[in-house]
């Protein structure tokens, strides 16, 4: 079997990536080691769309954000995606927390964005009656999305540009020869595939995969973290995504929530760390644990309004210092383009990234 280009894992980013280079004409081979595109990480999650409020302005989470923003809207009209433009409220519950929506404020608009205001007393009230605040910072273009009918419609539209979709292909190993990458397949009918270029989007295994392959170079640490999610059982009236004070750039715990298309509110992440990557269990005291930081901003929430919902893994990295890091997009060796870190932002900028990820063969080329 051969290719032009393979894309290693169908996440949100590796369909959008198999999407743009399809409909650019190219030959591809979009391989993925479980049963169905999109079982991890891009369907257990917020499906929030970000503004881009808080990254920072010189990385490409805030540029790619920022731009696949726009383009994620704009597919989602065309192509009948559910989805909602919500907006986003940053609650200070307590005096001392506005100056943290300030700060926040201060990189939003740094990043570009509009309509970034902070509101308070019966403004905050009148457009957001359940909460308990006494301020809100407003990102207006924030949203949600139907991740599933997303990753569903990329997908379509690749295989209608003959992209060639191989679930249950894991890849075993690869070996660069004679100018062409040889990819060594496992699973029930194992195979060799010859490409000449390898996109490897494999998420949370993306770094055990370049590490297998380079096992000469240095790669960012993983760090993978469990989120668990709860979720109310009756309609709450709230219109917005609601995100506690935060400082930008300081990773805090906190209990976001987050209004689904059907009007039911999922509350979380936490934040877990893990060994197992695929460990999805939820703990039953989670309900127990995140119910005080709900009950800040909702206080009319009881323990008997939420249930258990479900878990996510984000492929978090991080550099020396355990600091974390921006979207690792690279090449590593001749034609072997390595995307790590592929958390949070990249739903909302998987179009951006796919984008992207085409310049970058182009100038490869």
């Amino acid at each position: 079997m051969e290719a032009d280009y393979t894309i290693i894992g169908a996440g949100v980013v590796g369909l959008a990536i198999a999407r743009e280079l399809t409909a650019a004409g190219k030959n591809v081979v979009l391989l993925e080691k479980n049963s169905k595109h999109g079982m991890e990480t891009s369907s257990r999650n917020t499906e929030c769309i970000h503004a881009g409020v808080y990254y920072q302005s010189d990385t490409l989470k805030a540029q790619l954000c920022s731009k696949g923003r726009g383009m994620l809207y704009q597919y989602c009209l065309k192509n009948n995606i559910p989805h909602k433009r919500t907006g986003k409220l940053f609650l200070a519950v307590t005096e001392e927390e506005v100056s943290k929506l300030e700060e926040t404020q201060k990189v939003a608009i740094k990043n570009g964005l509009s309509g970034i205001e902070i509101i308070k007393g019966s403004a905050l009230k009148e457009i957001e009656p359940e909460v308990n605040a006494v301020a809100g910072l407003l990102s207006p273009d924030s949203g949600i999305v139907d991740s599933h009918q997303l990753m569903e419609n990329l997908l379509k539209e690749g295989l209608e540009k003959d992209l060639v979709f191989a679930p249950n292909c894991p890849v075993e190993s690869a070996e660069f020869k004679n100018g062409k990458w040889l990819l060594s397949i496992g699973g029930s009918n194992p195979t060799t595939l010859e490409t000449n270029y390898v996109i490897n989007s494999a998420g949370l295994y993306a770094i055990e995969l370049a590490s297998k392959v380079f096992p000469e170079h240095s790669f960012p640490k993983l760090s993978p973290t469990k989120g668990c999610y709860l979720r109310s059982k009756k309609k709450l009236d709230l219109k917005h995504i609601i995100y506690p004070a935060m400082i930008p750039g300081v990773i805090t715990e906190r209990v976001d929530a987050t209004p689904d298309l059907a009007g039911y509110i999922r509350f979380g992440p936490n934040s877990e760390s893990i060994e197992n990557l695929e460990d999805y269990k939820i703990r039953e005291e989670l309900i127990q644990e995140m119910l005080p930081a709900i009950q800040r901003y909702l206080p009319q929430i009881t323990k008997e309004d939420l249930s258990i919902d479900m878990a996510g893994i984000r492929p978090r990295i991080y550099a020396a210092g355990e600091t974390p890091v921006d979207f690792y997009i690279k090449w590593d060796q001749e034609n072997w383009l390595n995307l790590i870190g592929m958390e949070s932002p990249a739903l909302t900028s998987c179009l951006a990234i796919a984008e992207h990820v085409k310049e970058m063969i182009s100038a490869n080329s």
